[in-house]
């Protein structure tokens, strides 16, 4: 697989949204300097094109994105529980490496 929204972090994080959204979700992305410039035909391609995903300005504050769109879900209807589902962004591939990390 692909590096990025397409790795097996991408992959589970897709398959775990689609499951507790019934088949629906929304997806954000905050590119960054490392964000490949192809990202949203490869997200396109990978999800079938369902879900767009929401691509961002560089330089957004990605936590103020995240915030942003739980509250835009929110308000939408008052009962509504917003999940949110990060993909695993590890370097290595390894269990170790991922517990020598300072955060998650």
């Amino acid at each position: 697989m692909n590096e990025g929204c397409c790795a097996v972090g991408g992959a589970g994080a897709v398959w775990y949204a689609r499951r507790l959204g019934g088949g629906a979700f929304e997806a954000v992305h905050v590119p960054s300097k490392s964000t490949d410039t192809g990202i949203y035909a490869r997200w396109f391609d990978f999800t079938g094109g369902e879900p767009r995903l929401d691509v961002r300005p560089p330089g957004s504050d990605p936590t103020e994105v995240v915030l942003g769109k739980i509250a835009e879900l929110r308000n939408e209807a008052e009962d509504v529980v917003v999940t949110v589902v990060l993909p695993e962004q590890f370097r290595k591939r390894s269990l170790l490496a991922a517990a020598q990390r300072a955060q998650f």
